[in-house]
């Protein structure tokens, strides 16, 4: 859990020093923030979701069980991202999700009648990207470091390395490296402030 990261790992600080100084005021700036974060994470655990250690999530909306969700360690989650949790929603380690983003695990059969809901799961592998205001439909799989453009709409399987743009996505291009070493989470100014980090 990020709390238990944050104790166990933060920059032991000279308070008499200038630098440390800084820190003490970089995470009294942070520190509404980081509560908020700390609470996101406790309910969402409670409420039966699985959570990675150092996971970043902003505020955010679900609907469905929290249950259905899962989320890998080094996850950030942006500002006002939903998720229809009616199906499982996977997540891996390392991914970006970020602001406005829109997970779908159910739908409708518009070829019936009865107009029944239908539900699949989602996948997003290690290291996705998943741009603002882009929307996941029901029974998509992001593959290990696939990026999804802002505001595209997709759905089916967007193979490693993608990166994918527009409604409907579409491929453009395949990422230089497969080699990744970096931790979204860390990025954050939040996170930072209380390992140390400038």
């Amino acid at each position: 859990m990020l709390l238990k990261y944050l104790i166990t790992n933060r920059e032991r600080i000279n308070i008499c020093s200038k630098n440390g100084l800084i820190t003490i005021a970089k995470r009294a700036l942070s520190f509404f923030k980081l509560q908020g974060m700390i609470i996101r994470e406790i309910k969402l655990v409670m409420a039966g979701a699985s959570i990675g250690d150092l996971v970043v999530i902003e505020p955010l909306c679900i609907q469905g069980p929290k249950s259905n969700i899962s989320i890998g360690s080094g996850t950030f989650i942006g500002a006002g991202v939903f998720i229809a949790a009616h199906d499982t929603v996977s997540i891996g380690n390392n991914v970006v999700i970020n602001s406005g983003v829109e997970v779908f695990t159910a739908s409708h059969d518009v070829d019936s009648p009865e107009w029944p809901t239908t539900t699949a799961p989602i996948i997003l592998e290690d290291f996705v990207w998943v741009a603002s205001g882009a929307i996941i439909l029901p029974g998509t799989r992001l593959c290990r470091g696939a990026v999804v453009g802002a505001g595209a709409v997709v759905s089916g399987v967007i193979k490693e390395g993608t990166v994918v743009a527009g409604n409907p996505a579409k491929q453009i291009k395949s990422r230089a490296t497969s080699t990744f070493a970096y931790s979204p989470s860390m990025r954050s100014a939040v996170i930072q402030a209380w390992l140390g980090k400038s």
